[in-house]
């Protein structure tokens, strides 16, 4: 319930009440995977990076799932060390060889529409993932590859239907400004990334540094 409600204040951007959150998770459980994750998450923000890696890779030494290793393989980017990246980054594109039950396709097709990377087999992932889910999340990342294969009207209608419920969610805020800007719209485009960046500055330890170039490249 803590580390929930630390979630919660994490994708709102309130770090020190999210920090708050796990660390009482963590006095009740030290051991709490999605706790120390969220610890890492806003020690990483906070840009104390080695106290983020520590925290990450004691939660993925119990349970390596493949958000939290590409979250690693981030805080690594960020501290320039990129053979620890790179090690990261390739346990998550192994899948269920390395990862086992902890792999998650969906994400693997997220990182690689963030890389630009693998683009056919992302999309073929996002798709079939679209087909079963149905979700916000799953509209979401099929409109990112889409995006980023180059099919924008496309991916204008799939993130139209991730922001149907209106969720308060910067990753898809993000998404959504830059399929806007890649139509031409950029005026809305700014306007969704810099809401994305008011709402959880560190919403992507990767992307969020994007959105804010981009930004800075429309001024």
């Amino acid at each position: 319930m803590l580390s929930q409600l630390g979630n919660e204040y994490w994708h709102n951007g309130k770090y020190a009440d999210a920090e708050n959150a796990y660390d009482e998770a963590l006095g009740i459980l030290p051991e709490y995977t999605l706790a120390l994750v969220g610890k890492g998450q806003v020690r990483a923000a906070a840009n104390d990076l080695e106290t983020a890696a520590q925290y990450i890779s004691k939660a993925n030494a119990r349970a390596p799932f493949t958000h939290n290793v590409i979250l690693l393989g981030d805080v690594y980017t960020r501290l320039g060390n990129i053979d620890r990246a790179s090690q990261q980054y390739g346990l998550a594109e192994d899948g269920e060889e390395k990862l086992g039950e902890f792999h998650d396709a969906h994400r693997v097709s997220l990182y690689w529409a963030d890389k630009g990377v693998n683009l056919d087999a992302a999309l073929e992932i996002a798709q079939a993932d679209y087909k079963t889910q149905k979700d916000i999340y799953a509209a979401d990342t099929l409109a990112w590859c889409l995006y980023k294969k180059g099919r924008l009207n496309e991916a204008n209608a799939a993130i139209d239907e991730a922001m149907r419920l209106k969720t308060s969610d910067a990753r898809i805020l993000y998404h959504a400004g830059m399929i806007e800007i890649g139509l031409g719209n950029k005026a809305k485009g700014k306007n969704l990334l810099t809401t994305a960046i008011k709402l959880n500055p560190s919403f992507d330890l990767i992307q969020a540094e994007n959105a804010r170039s981009t930004l800075k490249g429309l001024s």
